[in-house]
């Protein structure tokens, strides 16, 4: 990403979570923001499409619902 101002703020789901990416920046001598960016990147790579899908897929049922 090239423009530095656009931004997303993580939360961590857990305390667990906060302490992994904690770690792995320790580890990797990279900030929790380079971490988190990685983790997110890798989320995209495996889940975008599927929830796309899954997205279709329940508007398709509640349309076809509401059309009854």
């Amino acid at each position: 990403m090239h423009d530095k101002t656009q931004r997303i703020n993580v939360t961590p789901a857990s305390t667990q979570d906060f302490e992994m990416v904690s770690t792995l920046a320790d580890m990797n001598g990279s900030t929790w923001s380079q971490i988190a960016a990685r983790a997110l990147n890798e989320w995209l790579k495996t889940n975008f499409v599927i929830e796309v899908e899954r997205h279709n897929k329940i508007n398709k049922i509640l349309g076809d619902i509401n059309d009854v």
